[in-house]
């Protein structure tokens, strides 16, 4: 089980008690499952700190995953700037 919503979903025993512990609505995590919306960064960052990191927020909100990946490629630019 792979994917991190469904992981998510399992850590507090089904999309209800997932809506219980994010303080959001059951059709809330139902429409994440579906790919109709996308998880807030707010409840990524939220479900992170609940789950102890085991599920990451970039791994649950596409938005911070982006933000990542543009983080750490600035931060290699600035690397290789300074060793030059």
């Amino acid at each position: 089980m792979s994917n991190p919503l469904e992981r998510l979903i399992t850590f507090f025993g089904g999309q209800q008690a997932t809506a219980r512990a994010l303080q959001c609505t059951q059709p809330s995590v139902w429409a994440w499952t579906q790919g109709k919306t996308n998880m807030s960064a707010t409840l990524a960052i939220k479900a992170e700190m609940l789950t102890n990191g085991e599920i990451k927020a970039s791994e649950l909100c596409p938005a911070l995953a982006q933000l990542q990946i543009t983080q750490t490629a600035n931060e290699v630019d600035a690397q290789s700037t300074q060793s030059a």
